[in-house]
C-alpha cells in the first residue's frame, strides 16, 4: 500500500510509493473519502509514486471523468515523461 497523506488545507491527496493492483481496494475508498471532502475540488498528487498499475490509472481517470459530469473537479498532478504519467495517458486513452 502506498503511503497516504491528505492536507486539508489545499485539499490535496498525496501518495507515495507503488501503487500495485493489489492496492486498488485501499486506493479507492481513499479517493471516495477524501473527495466527499473536497468542497468540489480534489488534487491527487502523485509526484511521489513511483509505480501505478494499469487498474489504479484506469480508475483514477474514471473518479476524474465522474467527478467533472457531476460539476466537480478532481486534478491528476504526475511528473510528466515518467511511467506514472504514461499509465495514466493510456488510460484515458482507452477510456
Amino acid at each position: 500500500m502506498p503511503h497516504v497523506h491528505y492536507e486539508t488545507e489545499s485539499r490535496r491527496l498525496r501518495l507515495a510509493g507503488d501503487v500495485l493492483d493489489d492496492d486498488l481496494a485501499d486506493l479507492r475508498e481513499a479517493v471516495a473519502r477524501f473527495v466527499e471532502r473536497s468542497e468540489g475540488h480534489l488534487m491527487v498528487d502523485l509526484t511521489a509514486v513511483t509505480e501505478l498499475s494499469e487498474s489504479a490509472a484506469r480508475h483514477l481517470v474514471e473518479v476524474r471523468t465522474a467527478a467533472g459530469a457531476r460539476g466537480r473537479r478532481l486534478t491528476l498532478l504526475r511528473r510528466h515523461g515518467t511511467p506514472v504519467d504514461e499509465a495514466l495517458r493510456s488510460a484515458a486513452a482507452s477510456g
